[in-house]
């Protein structure tokens, strides 16, 4: 599947039309009382990382929170932050689509709202946007989140002390909206992880590249046993929409994500909160 190409801005975001806000703490009125967000789980998966000779990394990976999509999505976010915290971890990443753009229930909430809550959380933490944040307004979402301290990891590396040694993550932008620069990842992989909205971009990386990605909700609504009855627009199949597998002998984690798109309703794909070990490869 090709990429689609879409209008971009001056600044390389896309240009997008910002939805004025009904409520900015994340009340959704009349819908209130039909959006409460389901239980979420947590889920762990360990992946040997090419190159990395250090100790286990411990990384918690949030992805498509769509603040406002649920009523009570602050508190929600805030209660999450301290089962996050309580997992001590080295590093939180962000897999994007922070937005909620809904068509119902309102509950809009702005992205400084958001990445003011996440700073407060005060671990090292990077994002990469989705394409809800691109709709939002790609340059109002990353500026909130650089203003909060949170790097924007748009075609863009980061490096994290984790110890004595030092992880590279690499983020790309997303793969169906925007211009993923695949120059950044290296040839051999190297000590570093891969970071994108959309799942999609695996089939681009090189073989034993670690990619963190969200995008698909594990479909949002599903029937037991069951690939996704949806996806939304993706290279990717749906035997891959959801956990961790290998694609050659790339590992590809896509996290089933926290909020909703279209509507505040999950069936048999359940939000979560997911932790990756990362290992150093055996000798």
């Amino acid at each position: 599947m090709a990429r689609r190409a879409v209008k971009r801005s001056a600044a390389g975001f896309v240009r997008g039309v910002r939805v004025p806000f009904t409520d900015p703490s994340g009340g959704k009125g009349f819908w209130a009382a039909f959006s409460r967000a389901p239980a979420h789980r947590h889920v762990r998966y360990r992946a040997a990382l090419p190159g990395w000779r250090g100790r286990d990394v411990t990384v918690v990976f949030l992805s498509d929170l769509h603040l406002g999509s649920h009523a009570g999505d602050v508190g929600r976010l805030a209660a999450i932050g301290a089962e996050v915290r309580a997992l001590a971890p080295d590093l939180v990443l962000l897999g994007g689509d922070h937005m909620n753009m809904m068509t119902f229930g309102g509950g809009r909430i702005p992205p400084e709202a958001i990445a003011a809550e996440l700073a407060g959380w005060s671990l090292p933490m990077a994002t990469v946007l989705g394409n809800h944040d691109l709709e939002y307004g790609a340059e109002a979402v990353a500026a909130a989140f650089e203003t909060a301290g949170i790097p924007v990891l748009e075609n863009r590396t980061a490096h994290f002390a984790i110890g004595a040694d030092v992880l590279r993550v690499v983020g790309l932008a997303d793969d169906m909206h925007g211009e993923p620069d695949l120059g950044l990842v290296a040839a051999a992989a190297g000590a570093e992880l891969v970071l994108s909205h959309d799942p999609g971009i695996i089939y681009d990386l090189p073989e034993g590249a670690v990619l963190l990605a969200g995008h698909i909700h594990a479909g949002q609504v599903r029937l037991p046993g069951l690939p996704p009855l949806r996806m939304p627009p993706s290279r990717i199949p749906r035997a891959l929409a959801h956990g961790h597998h290998r694609v050659g002998r790339r590992h590809l984690i896509v996290s089933a994500g926290l909020g909703c798109s279209a509507l505040p309703l999950r069936l048999f794909a359940p939000p979560e909160v997911v932790t990756v070990v990362l290992v150093a490869e055996a000798a």
